[in-house]
């Protein structure tokens, strides 16, 4: 049995503590590499000995093997709910099974516990069990579970840990993230909530964006392991064609790809004799390579879910691996931040949106005009090649000191010190104190960060309330400074 981590027995014993409180359908949040397969399979080890059966539901049938293989090294004997499948032991306390398999079949095992991986990849199968079932505990697990309406199927969240936090413990391995170039997006249509994909296609399948994809990665990526994400098959079949032309070994895989040739292909990657993976939405889910160290982003996507995803399957820890490279070539670092940077913390419960004035735009990373590295957000020296431009002052005069638009050692203090809850709710008041004065929308969203150095991106949900005693006094002192340097 594999020892499992602080943050993971932490974890379980979170979840554990929902089921006393009576939820049925906890969420655990926890980001790609860091072991949420473990976990499930500890809670499964525990409903075994306690003569309870389980079901682990894999959102692609494809990920199957990969989870049994999992259960077996932690010694779990198991059954495959899969046709023709070599497993099928129905008489085993504990199944793996895909969502397409269950959708497909009218009478499933019995069980009392069930761990949905990709928990925000919810389908009509998933919710028709979730009602159905209404004795038996569900467990969703995901990196990124801000679906539209996941908060009406899971009725709790809980946090095991933050990427930031994993990579300050050493846990994932920090990204390094590029942005050479990106394709014009102006007037790609947006089908639901995401570019669509043909004329996504249109505007990325250039052979200008391909021999940069192919040149920035043979400057930057030092022969690394990599995967790429493209936008379809064709993009990405012509993509391997341009890396095979240079001399790198590539190839294609997609939804396709029969399970033979997804085993040899990805096995000549293990080994080194590809150095270039790309596929189509096929490793954003569930794939396992710790050695890969660097992806390359082709496609754009408006989705915050598909980046996360994406770019956490470079962050595992593997020997002689020190860090990842992120070949941001789609622009989506610019639009999302960087991977490690602060994620909703909250279910969406599918309530209709209100239409809100734009408030002030959080400064996101951005490339560096020399290098193409992406600098995080206030930086003006690159730290990588030191190319400082000219063309923007960001050091601005104050009475008796100079000051640099950075976030100051008082307000990394406070942002580390206050907890989700207490920042959800400082925000919360700062909008009920701008509701009450008649301030313009945005001032709220100002004073935050004055506060804590960033913009409340995460609680763009939150309602306004009544201002507790402690705001009022912040707010007071805030004032009164202002008053102080527009007399001096």
């Amino acid at each position: 049995m594999i020892e499992l981590r602080d943050y993971q027995l932490q974890a379980i014993d979170s979840l554990r503590d929902q089921f006393r409180a009576g939820k049925r359908t906890p969420m655990l949040q926890l980001p790609t590499g860091s072991g949420k397969t473990a976990i499930a399979s500890e809670m499964i080890r525990c409903a075994v000995e306690k003569k309870t059966r389980s079901i682990f539901i894999c959102d692609q049938i494809s990920l199957i093997d990969q989870t049994s293989a999992r259960l077996d090294e932690e010694g779990i004997p198991h059954g495959v709910i899969q046709g023709q499948h070599w497993r099928w032991r129905p008489h085993e306390m504990v199944q793996v099974c895909s969502i397409q398999t269950l959708a497909r079949r009218k009478h499933l095992p019995e069980f009392s516990l069930a761990i949905i991986d990709e928990g925000h990849v919810l389908h009509e199968a998933h919710k028709k069990m979730m009602t159905e079932y209404s004795a038996v505990r569900f467990i969703g697990l995901s990196a990124t579970p801000f679906a539209r309406g996941l908060g009406k199927y899971f009725d709790s969240l809980v946090v095991g840990a933050t990427t930031r936090e994993l990579i300050q413990r050493g846990f994932l391995v920090k990204p390094y993230t590029f942005g050479p170039s990106k394709p014009d997006l102006e007037g790609v249509p947006v089908v639901k909530g995401d570019y669509d994909e043909n004329a996504l296609a249109d505007r990325s399948n250039k052979p200008q964006l391909i021999a940069d994809i192919v040149q920035t990665w043979k400057k930057l990526a030092q022969n690394r392991l990599t995967i790429c994400f493209s936008v379809n098959i064709a993009h990405s079949k012509a993509i391997v064609e341009r890396f095979n032309n240079e001399g790198i070994p590539a190839a294609h895989l997609d939804a396709y790809s029969s399970p033979t040739e997804r085993k040899l292909k990805t096995d000549a990657f293990k080994r080194g004799d590809l150095r270039i993976l790309s596929a189509v939405d096929l490793f954003s889910k569930g794939w396992d390579v710790p050695q890969v160290s660097c992806a390359i982003l082709a496609r754009a996507t408006k989705s915050l879910m598909v980046y996360i995803q994406q770019g956490g399957r470079v962050l595992r820890t593997s020997d002689g691996k020190e860090n990842a490279l992120i070949l941001d070539h789609a622009g989506n670092t610019e639009r999302h931040g960087f991977l490690y940077d602060e994620l909703p913390q909250h279910l969406d419960m599918g309530l209709k949106r209100k239409q809100k004035p734009r408030e002030p735009e959080e400064k996101l990373p951005h490339p560096c005009p020399s290098c193409a590295y992406m600098k995080p957000p206030r930086v003006h020296k690159c730290p990588r090649c030191g190319f400082a431009p000219e063309k923007k002052n960001i050091i601005v005069e104050a009475p008796g000191e100079l000051v640099a638009i950075d976030q100051t050692r008082a307000q990394r203090k406070a942002n580390k010190e206050l907890s989700p809850a207490e920042k959800r709710s400082f925000y919360s008041e700062l909008l009920g104190y701008q509701s009450q004065r008649g301030y313009k929308d945005g001032w709220a969203a100002n004073m935050y960060r004055k506060k804590t150095g960033v913009w409340p991106n995460s609680y763009r949900d939150c309602l306004p309330v009544e201002p507790s005693g402690v705001t009022l006094s912040w707010i007071k002192s805030r004032q009164i400074a202002y008053a102080k340097r527009r007399t001096a």
